[in-house]
């Protein structure tokens, strides 16, 4: 059992994504509810790997299966901003390309297993900031329903911040993709 605990923590971020995406309102029974689930997922993503690698089961399997969890809540998180916090559109469709970008890449290189020290770094803030973003939308609409001052200078900073965040990492996914792309083509020629 504790040899299948990392997947099954994995695979338990599936439905909390979906989970996320069908109770969220911005109500204040909604938001906490929301705020629950989103940290019962940033627990799940923090403990598989860090099992995976205690027991020394990490494998690329794992790997790709904890990037398609990730990828399914910072959807999710996209989906809920859309509707409920005003994202923009081209933000959104911008940071759900990388999003499946991110995934394509990790599916056709294998050498990207294990990730390098800079591939950790980069995919810290970029998630990082995500996750921050959204914690942030979660709390200010939280403190709106609750009747507090209009906090949507907070929102549009974190937004603005999350928006450049995800644009960079996109030009940087594509610079790496071109890459390899090339290498690619090089071993076939």
């Amino acid at each position: 059992m504790l040899l299948w605990l990392p997947t099954i923590l994995g695979l338990s971020r599936i439905p909390l994504a979906l989970l996320l995406v069908l109770v969220y309102r911005p109500q204040p029974d909604r938001i906490i509810l929301a705020i629950v689930i989103y940290a019962l997922a940033a627990i799940t993503d923090a403990l598989d790997g860090a099992i995976a690698r205690r027991l020394h089961i990490a494998s690329y399997a794992g790997y790709l299966l904890d990037g398609f969890a990730d990828r399914t809540v910072s959807v999710a998180c996209i989906l809920a901003a859309v509707f409920y916090h005003h994202l923009p559109l081209w933000i959104a469709c911008i940071a759900i390309a990388r999003e499946f970008l991110l995934a394509t890449c990790r599916l056709l290189n294998p050498a990207w297993y294990p990730p390098s020290k800079t591939e950790r770094r980069h995919s810290v803030v970029v998630f990082g900031t995500s996750r921050i973003w959204f914690l942030l939308l979660l709390l200010g609409a939280l403190m709106e329903s609750n009747g507090s001052q209009d906090l949507r200078a907070l929102s549009w900073i974190a937004t603005s911040i999350y928006g450049i965040v995800v644009i960079l990492s996109f030009g940087l996914l594509l610079m790496l993709l071109t890459r390899q792309m090339g290498e690619w083509i090089r071993r076939v020629q």
